[in-house]
């Protein structure tokens, strides 16, 4: 396996992973989980295209990212606060 097929199969588990977390009612933080794992998830895409020999389209990705992690975090407190 390289290490592009192996940033993709990681980042299929992670997404799987992020999505039974949050279909479960009784766990705790399940929001906070799903954002964690759903955020490594998406990081592993984008190395999946980085390792493929485009890393000016990772680091436009990882900018967008950084910003929409900054809105959801913000929304979280918000959330959070009230």
């Amino acid at each position: 396996m390289n290490l592009s097929q192996d940033f993709a199969e990681k980042s299929v588990q992670a997404a799987v992973a992020a999505i039974e977390v949050y279909n479960k009612p009784d766990f705790r933080f399940r929001e906070e989980a799903f954002c964690l794992l759903m955020t490594s998830a998406w990081e592993h895409q984008l190395e999946t295209g980085r390792s493929a020999g485009d890393p000016a389209a990772w680091e436009r990705e990882r900018e967008a990212l950084r910003r929409r992690l900054e809105k959801l975090s913000a929304r979280l407190a918000e959330l959070l606060s009230a």
